[in-house]
């Protein structure tokens, strides 16, 4: 690939991690999928504003793109970026693009960002952009992003952002102080140390529909999800899903089916067979393909 100014670097660096190539530009606009692509990972390092580290696996002929998001990672087993699914994904007929939450890039410390960025800069609209740059450049018809709690979470708010995308979200926050006031302000002082407690982030229009997905929800149009609810967690069922459900319209269809006791993702076979079923049979009733709720 030819220097062209677009690029700060053109594959000189390796990630041996995820046996792919880095390509670094200088901003979404100037991200290119080459032709030849397979296992690419792409960073937007944009000067101001955090990076965005993603890893692209192409399956040419495919129609299809999956994004899928990460939810909270234990910072002493786990490297920056995380890329969730890779193994369990991969072999779907798709591309697949592994979105890493940039939050975290703030605090070495932080678990779970949701994907919001920071005061003044909101990482959920720059990685739409990002993702509508691959699609387009894919030449895609079907886009479903796809995440477990934090990375549901992420999915449901990059859903109306992208024309035609489904997203399905396995027991998601929808709502972040209400996952705990402790990880709410652990949030705000890497990413909003400006605002003297949580809640002024739910107060402020500027904020509010990034925090709070129901907000979002009712102040932005389009937008579809399968809402994929493990009935054994019942922390989430009362404080995100229920409240969830009694806010938005029909945009968002909710499955209740049992995984475990608490609040866990469910098995990586039936991750990826929802994942599958969105692709196969996207304007079907959800709620057929359903485990039996607990």
């Amino acid at each position: 690939m030819p220097d062209d100014g677009r690029t700060t670097t053109t594959m000189l660096e390796r990630d041996e991690r995820h046996e792919a190539d880095v390509r670094r530009w200088p901003a979404v606009e100037a991200l290119e999928v080459g032709p030849d692509d397979r296992r690419i990972r792409h960073d937007v390092v944009e000067d101001g504003f955090l990076d965005l580290q993603s890893l692209l696996i192409r399956r040419p002929g495919s129609d299809a793109l999956v994004v899928h998001l990460h939810g909270s990672i234990e910072r002493q087993h786990y490297d920056l970026p995380r890329f969730e699914r890779l193994s369990s994904l991969q072999e779907v007929d798709a591309n697949l693009l592994l979105l890493a939450d940039p939050t975290l890039l703030l605090d070495d410390q932080l678990r779970i960002g949701w994907y919001l960025g920071r005061d003044g800069e909101d990482a959920t609209e720059r990685l739409a952009a990002l993702i509508r740059r691959v699609a387009a450049q894919l030449g895609v018809a079907r886009i479903v992003l796809a995440g477990s709690s934090a990375g549901g979470f992420g999915a449901i708010a990059l859903a109306p952002r992208i024309p035609g995308a489904l997203a399905v979200a396995f027991s998601p926050q929808v709502h972040v102080r209400r996952f705990g006031e402790e990880w709410a302000e652990r949030l705000r002082g890497a990413a909003f140390p400006s605002r003297d407690r949580f809640e002024a982030l739910e107060l402020d229009p500027g904020t509010r529909t990034r925090v709070d997905l129901a907000a979002l929800y009712e102040e932005v149009p389009g937008g579809r999800v399968w809402y994929v609810q493990n009935s054994g967690d019942l922390d989430h069922v009362a404080l995100q899903r229920d409240p969830f459900e009694a806010a938005v319209d029909d945009r968002v269809t909710f499955v209740d089916e049992f995984h475990c006791a608490g609040h866990n993702p469910p098995t990586r076979t039936r991750v990826r067979a929802w994942i599958e079923r969105a692709l196969e049979a996207p304007d079907e009733d959800p709620r057929s393909f359903a485990l039996p709720a607990a």
